[in-house]
């Protein structure tokens, strides 16, 4: 029975009153016509209300995509909100009749449904990671323009779609939420727990506290309440039809005869995410994995306490505490009278009981059969007895300055996930954030049945050294082990050059001489030998050999920009290729190798795509990569590098013998000098890992070809590839004059 129609009968229905006063009853009957015909027009437009939700929940259930949430979704939403019964006086008037059970079971509903399609979209964005979709369509599709996506693997928090996208891209197989490789196929994530809320689920107080905390107009406050959260607790699994090894892999199923096809847990591996929602996109990602084995465990406690006793003191100074674990009769007094026994009460009441380091208090809020897991140790606590040891051992090694701040939960009636940070005297602390997530069940005792702490898991955030762009470099070398080449001569030319004494000649660089800072700044004078051809006065002399050698090898730098299509936005580099090729023109080949040993591979991101010249990172990269004359011009300046070191100052330097003489004797000295010729032997050796992925990218090689026969090239254009591939400078030069270009989208 809707409030409407209880308010018809209560005002339709005949009373037997005295005869002195009927008159007094039929005005009073005639005053309450108005609101009588006013009930009856809400109680028709509340009829109209519920099949409109009845509508919009069938539809939703029908539907085999996740919706998003509809403008008349999140109105109903929004009925059931502190915030609605103040702007609509309907919703008021019925909450002043103190007979709100239609407006509640409503409010359930949309609860349920929201809570539906929040886990429906994350268990969709994983089922897309699992099944490889590329990035870029990855996060189109499920995330805010203005997403926040923190991932503690690595360092600093990504903003944006565009960042975002370059992410995964980039260290795809780094951890799970980056998504995996193409290539291993065979490692899926695993949800294992998950649970959901929306902004209709929450408090009135919690509510009243979301829409309040933007000073804006209507719409933007609206857009705060159209939010949903998720909390998913998960691990990987893996496929794979060779056995692994007992450290690699933890058997979970059968193995058949032909060797294993069933799926591994894979250790370690285990994980809490924290979502939130707005407008059926994803707003803010929080990723937090278990350390690997062997875990820390009382490790850093002991650290913790060799400095507590320090902290303790000037902490009960300044805050009151006194880190016996007692508390104050009066703050526990205080929890007693707000106690409320939901998951989300629940989770602030042992965070607050841990906070003043009231660990009994703390403690009885765990089932007394529970498991809590904390990742930080190789094994779960069982028992609330096991349980309240550990908690009183990180008690005594813990600052008492150190407090837990719950930073959100999502909650629902039997679960739930926090998301937190650790304080040090109200300021937070670098690399101390975590999740949790918690079950519930009823525990009886003397006749009164109380919810408490079933199960629970802690993820606390890994401490420097961050794993994600260590295993982006290592994934690197294990798919392509060649790469150690180049990995291994950069530290040999890094030492040699900056550091050794007499493997080459010449004072080492930090001998800061004054003679090698004079001679790298004349040959800079003399860049591309315009300086000297046009005589101007400012232009040094230099000795033409060294002149000759230093702006061939600059050249051959500068003609890698006709590469630049190997940094685009689906294909990134750990070392944007662009800011390593400015450093080329300084460093030559202490640039180069570190660029070589971790770009991203061709054969990693491409199957049969098309590259166009719009996709190259960068307007005025597209423009010099794909600039036709730019090989003719670079390797014509290095044929005038050549003459010019033969031919040039002939009165100061004489003929060929004499100035080669001439030479030799200064490359025994001059460390800059030696090293140019050490840099002219890299360059030949590695101007060919460029050719073939440049030739892929135009259609020339495929991928399948390369891996499968180990041959490249295609009909016409072998000729052209052994020319770029074998032939120094020159060869690359007329590569990048012949080749085709890429297509362009206009």
């Amino acid at each position: 029975m809707t409030v409407a129609m209880a308010m018809a009968m209560e005002l339709s229905r005949p009373h037997r009153q005295p005869q002195p006063q009927r008159q007094r009853q039929r005005q009073q009957f005639r005053n309450a016509k108005p609101l009588l015909l006013l009930s009856v027009a809400i109680m028709i437009m509340e009829q109209l209300h519920l099949n409109n939700a009845f509508v919009a929940t069938s539809r939703r259930r029908s539907a085999s995509i996740i919706p998003s949430p509809s403008p008349a979704r999140l109105a109903i939403t929004r009925i059931s909100s502190s915030r609605s019964m103040i702007s609509n006086p309907w919703n008021f008037f019925k909450r002043e009749n103190n007979n709100c059970q239609t407006n509640k079971n409503d409010a359930k509903g949309d609860e349920n449904n929201d809570n539906e399609w929040g886990e429906q979209l994350i268990q969709s964005y994983i089922t897309s990671i699992n099944s490889r979709e590329e990035p870029s369509t990855l996060v189109q599709r499920y995330f805010d323009d203005n997403v926040t996506f923190i991932d503690t693997s690595f360092y600093n928090p990504i903003y944006g779609k565009e960042a975002l996208t370059k992410h995964l891209y980039l260290h795809a197989g780094s951890s799970a939420l980056s998504t995996f490789p193409k290539s291993s196929r065979d490692v899926s994530i695993v949800i294992d727990d998950i649970v959901s809320s929306s902004a209709s689920s929450l408090s009135e107080s919690s509510f009243s506290s979301l829409i309040e905390k933007d000073v804006g107009n209507d719409v933007a406050k609206e857009e705060d309440i159209r939010a949903s959260k998720v909390c998913v607790l998960y691990h990987l699994e893996a496929t794979t039809t060779t056995t692994p090894s007992s450290a690699a892999t933890e058997k979970t199923t059968t193995i058949n005869s032909d060797g294993p096809t069933e799926r591994y847990n894979i250790p370690d591996t285990s994980a809490i995410t924290f979502y939130h929602l707005q407008n059926g996109k994803i707003m803010r990602v929080f990723d937090v994995t278990e350390p690997p084995s062997p875990k820390p465990g009382d490790s850093g406690l002991r650290l913790l306490k060799s400095v507590s006793s320090i902290m303790k003191l000037s902490t009960a100074l300044d805050n009151g505490i006194s880190g016996d674990g007692t508390g104050t009769g009066e703050e526990e007094e205080e929890d007693k009278r707000k106690y409320d026994a939901t998951p989300r009460s629940i989770i602030e009441q042992y965070f607050t009981a841990w906070n003043r380091r009231n660990i009994s208090d703390a403690s009885l809020l765990f089932a007394t059969d529970c498991s809590m897991k904390d990742m930080q140790y190789d094994t779960a606590f069982h028992g609330r007895k096991d349980l309240t040891k550990h908690l009183l051992r990180v008690k005594d090694c813990l600052p008492a300055s150190f407090n837990f701040v719950v930073d959100d939960i999502v909650s629902t009636s039997n679960k739930a996930g926090a998301l937190w940070h650790v304080e040090n005297n109200g300021s937070p602390l670098a690399f101390t954030r975590g999740c949790s997530f918690y079950t519930f069940d009823e525990q009886k005792g003397d006749g009164i049945s109380t919810k408490v702490i079933q199960t629970g898991i802690e993820i606390p955030e890994k401490a420097p050294p961050k794993m994600g762009y260590i295993r982006t470099l290592v994934g690197k070398f294990e798919e392509e082990p060649i790469r150690l080449l180049p990995a291994i001569l950069w530290v040999a030319y890094m030492y040699i050059l900056f550091f050794s004494d007499g493997i080459l000649p010449g004072a080492n660089v930090l001998a800061l001489e004054q003679r090698t800072w004079e001679e790298v700044r004349d040959l800079s004078l003399n860049f591309f030998l315009v300086a000297p051809m046009l005589k101007l006065p400012f232009s040094p002399v230099v000795h033409p050999m060294l002149e000759g050698v230093f702006n061939f090898l600059l050249s051959w730098a500068a003609m890698f920009a006709g590469f630049l299509s190997d940094e685009r936005k689906d294909k990134p580099n750990l070392l944007p290729f662009g800011f390593m090729l400015v450093g080329m023109q300084f460093l030559t080949s202490g640039f180069l190798l570190p660029y070589l040993f971790t770009r991203t591979s061709e054969s990693n991101s491409m199957e049969e795509t098309v590259v166009y010249q719009e996709d190259i990172d960068g307007a005025l990269q597209q423009k010099i990569a794909e600039w036709r004359p730019l090989g003719s011009f670079l390797g014509g300046v290095g044929a005038l590098s050549i003459a010019w070191a033969l031919f040039s100052r002939y009165d100061e330097f004489g003929g060929f013998d004499e100035r080669y003489k001439s030479f030799i004797d200064l490359l025994s000295i001059d460390r800059v000098g030696s090293s140019f010729i050490v840099d002219l032997v890299i360059f030949a050796l590695f101007q060919s890992w460029f050719v073939d992925d440049d030739m892929m990218r135009r259609g020339i090689v495929s991928a399948q070809v390369r891996e499968e026969s180990g041959t490249v090239g295609a009909g016409e254009w072998e000729i052209l590839r052994n020319v770029a591939k074998y032939i120094p400078f020159f060869g690359l030069a007329v590569y990048l004059s012949l080749r085709p270009s890429l297509p362009s989208r206009r």
